[in-house]
């Protein structure tokens, strides 16, 4: 359900949550499928700077595959 554009019930807080990071999901999936699929170099240039990295909060773990 997590990904299905069906807001499951929930406070408050945990919906604003939940609203950040299924729009930071669909920015970085957007954004690499448009480097991968149509090798568009401003999409991959966003994907390995600093792009992604910024939409992240303070806590968040960035992992990338070598």
């Amino acid at each position: 359900m997590t990904f299905s554009g069906r807001l499951p019930l929930m406070d408050k807080a945990r919906r604003k949550n939940y609203l950040h990071w299924h729009s930071i999901l669909a920015e970085a999936t957007t954004r690499f499928l448009d480097a991968t699929l149509q090798a568009n170099k401003d999409a991959k240039g966003w994907l390995d700077g600093e792009g992604l990295s910024k939409i992240l909060g303070p806590k968040d773990k960035l992992e990338r595959r070598k």
